[in-house]
């Protein structure tokens, strides 16, 4: 239903960081569309192994089984939700694998004001310092929000070809702030459209 209102729209691509990812998969060979597909991922506890964990064991099974399916509009990008959902040392696995592989990363970042604040008084950074910090903008990164960046944040994005999707509905639907799209366009950040996704939007 999601790919046939897409196409009514004149959406012909999308990017989606959820679960039971293959069933997306499916639905976007059948549509015939194009989609970078992730598999969400959160680590709780500086004692995760990401080699042995389910979920990032489905995120390497997800790359294996459908990146570049269907003559290459499917490409698999790995996810972390959040900062205040990982550990350094998931995002570091992460930006290691997605190195590995040659692959894209999709992140939650900097939506809401107390994601922002509960950052700093975490690691003394915002979440932009945190992901930077443990080596995520090494590698391609597509931020999904962007609304509480400072300018030292998006000076990172634009320095690390990182780019930001401006949710402007959902933004507003759920009172999280509006995301200062001018500021964000002038430091040089690329910019592009989204939902995320229907339950919030």
């Amino acid at each position: 239903m999601a790919a046939a209102e897409m196409i009514a729209g004149g959406t012909v691509s999308f990017s989606d960081m959820y679960f039971f990812c293959d069933e997306t998969a499916r639905a976007v060979a059948e549509s015939g569309m194009k989609a970078n597909l992730s598999r969400s991922l959160v680590s709780f506890s500086d004692d995760i192994r990401p080699e042995q964990d389910p979920r990032f064991r489905e995120a390497l099974a997800l790359f294996s089984e459908w990146n570049q399916a269907c003559d290459g509009r499917i490409r698999v990008d790995f996810s972390l939700h959040a900062e205040y959902t990982n550990r350094g040392s998931a995002v570091r696995w992460v930006a290691e694998q997605a190195a590995r592989l040659g692959a894209r990363v999709q992140i939650h970042l900097s939506e809401t004001e107390k994601e922002h604040r509960e950052s700093i008084a975490r690691h003394g950074v915002t979440p932009t310092g945190f992901f930077l910090q443990n080596g995520l903008f090494d590698v391609p990164v597509c931020c999904a929000h962007g609304v509480w960046l400072t300018d030292e944040d998006r000076a990172i994005l634009a320095a690390h070809g990182a780019g930001v999707v401006h949710n402007p509905v959902s933004n507003l639907k759920l009172g999280s702030g509006i995301m200062p799209l001018r500021k964000t366009m002038d430091a040089g950040v690329l910019v592009a459209l989204g939902t995320d996704g229907a339950a919030s939007n």
